[in-house]
């Protein structure tokens, strides 16, 4: 089962911005948010139900680009 997927942006309060707006309007919100100061990289945001970001955006650092996916098993240690 997919525990949650994310995809890198260029412009990350932008994109911040528009997916508030569109997951909003699924009844969805921002439910984390981290600076790069936090994370020791980039900035990220994810996006969800209440207590559960299922989405995520991360700013791009130079170069980078690309999406991201984890999976999830019941019964196991995540």
């Amino acid at each position: 089962m997919i525990d949650h997927t994310g995809v890198v942006v260029s412009d990350f309060e932008a994109s911040k911005r528009f997916y508030e707006q569109a997951l909003g309007a699924i009844g969805l919100a921002k439910v984390l948010e981290f600076p790069a100061a936090v994370t020791g990289h980039t900035d990220v945001a994810g996006f969800g139900p209440p207590g559960k970001a299922e989405f995520w955006i991360s700013a791009a650092m130079a170069g980078q680009g690309g999406a991201e996916q984890a999976a999830a098993a019941r019964g196991l240690p995540r």
